[in-house]
Formats: structure tokens, C-alpha cells, sequence
């Protein structure tokens, strides 16, 4: 018998979990620092980390679940 007890269900929150948070928080975030007035590199620096902590959180709260 194999059973771990652990549920089959992906260790992923589904796609659109993460992409509605990055899109409404990236929005957010280029109203607040504006790309012009920050310059491309930091506005995808940002975009990035911005990217990077909502799957970190996201993945983390459908671990939880």
C-alpha cells in the first residue's frame, strides 16, 4: 500500500489564481511609479519582484488550502 495520506491535487494554484493579482498589482504599481519616470529597467525590475512575491504568496495560500 502506498497511500502518504496527502491530497492528489496539484501542489500549483491554477493559472488565472496568479495572473488576475500580477495584472491588477502591475496596474496598480504603474499608476503609483509611473515606466516614464522611473526608466525600463526598473519598471521590469519591478514588474518581476511584483510577479515573483504574487506566486510566492498565491502558491503558498493554495498550500495552505
Amino acid at each position: 500500500m502506498t497511500d502518504t495520506g496527502r491530497p492528489t491535487g496539484s501542489r500549483w494554484a491554477p493559472w488565472w489564481a496568479h495572473v488576475v493579482p500580477i495584472v491588477a498589482l502591475n496596474w496598480l504599481r504603474q499608476a503609483l511609479v509611473p515606466p516614464a519616470d522611473v526608466g525600463d529597467a526598473v519598471s521590469v525590475a519591478l514588474f518581476a519582484a511584483t510577479t515573483a512575491v504574487v506566486m510566492l504568496l498565491v502558491t503558498m495560500a493554495h498550500r495552505v488550502r
